[in-house]
């Protein structure tokens, strides 16, 4: 049985005692690596609505926390009356803060790692930054035309025509409802995460996302209707912080609930491993008097 000195010790030398004792660098929270992130947690993500997301797991992990805080209180006073003692006075907040401060865990990163890859829409836009679409009833129309609405979609994309004719004709032809044009690619939300992590630290971020030989997407999210192709070259998406946003947004979470009506994987059941895609991410800050981005104005322009 420990000496009992809480006679001799006021809850302020308790608390000095007890963070004394602290190590340098603890972690107070474990993730399972059963927990991951939703799909609806991965689409606020990538909306930009992060901090709604850590408020949600720290509500989640309260408990876990509040039982690693105990856990290293036991270590730091061994003396039971101590602990309840330093408990029972406004000191103890004093440890909590200086356990905090040496806290190395992070169940976000956590469970972004647990999450791995999500399928996600990156959305091809015009120069006043409207998003590309391609109108409906393309089965009703001429050679010439069929052509003519194939190579502005591949101008779009800035893709060769000559390469990638047969594509997008094909693009073209099976997506008879019209939709929106995008990049839909089988990404690590670790990956995303980063990306989204530099335009929400910056006003003035930028990024550049190339895409090497894509899967593009036109995508009627209303009738649950479209149709992907692999493309040849190099797809370029560019945005900046402003662009992030749940409604009309750069990219998109393709999942059942998350965005605008039908998903693509809803529509068609996918094999999204196959929709991997070799990504380069250039991250990177506006330049001088550089206008700022932002969202499209509608989900599917012309509807």
């Amino acid at each position: 049985m420990g000496h009992n000195t809480t006679e001799t010790m006021t809850p302020e030398q308790l608390a000095d005692k007890a963070i004394a004792a602290l190590p340098k660098s603890l972690t107070l929270v474990y993730a399972d690596r059963n927990d991951s992130l939703s799909d609806e947690q991965c689409a606020r993500i990538v909306a930009g609505k992060k901090d709604e997301v850590c408020e949600e797991l720290d509500e989640a992990f309260m408990e876990a926390r509040w039982y690693g805080e105990n856990c290293v209180l036991e270590q730091a006073l061994t003396d039971e009356d101590e602990r309840e003692a330093l408990k029972a006075s406004p000191y103890f907040d004093d440890v909590r803060a200086a356990m905090a401060e040496r806290d190395d865990s992070s169940p976000m990163d956590t469970m972004l790692r647990n999450t791995g890859s999500k399928l996600i829409r990156f959305y091809i836009r015009d120069k006043s930054g409207e998003r590309i679409a391609l109108p409906p009833d393309s089965w009703r129309w001429s050679v010439e035309e069929t052509t003519e609405q194939a190579r502005k979609l591949c101008n779009a994309a800035r893709l060769d025509w000559d390469v990638n004719r047969e594509a997008m004709i094909e693009l073209l032809q099976n997506a008879t409802y019209g939709g929106v044009l995008c990049v839909i690619s089988y990404e690590e939300m670790s990956v995303i995460d980063g990306i989204v992590e530099h335009c929400l630290r910056h006003e003035d971020a930028r990024v550049k996302l190339a895409f090497k030989d894509p899967r593009l997407l036109v995508h009627d999210f209303i009738n649950g209707s479209g149709h992907d192709t692999r493309v040849k070259g190099e797809v370029v998406v560019k945005f900046g912080t402003g662009a992030l946003s749940d409604r009309a947004g750069i990219m998109e979470i393709d999942a059942k609930g998350c965005g605008c009506g039908y998903s693509w994987d809803e529509t068609c059941g996918l094999y999204k491993p196959a929709f991997r895609t070799e990504m380069n991410a250039h991250l990177y800050r506006a330049r001088k008097n550089q206008k700022p981005d932002k969202p499209s104005s509608t989900s599917w322009p012309g509807m």
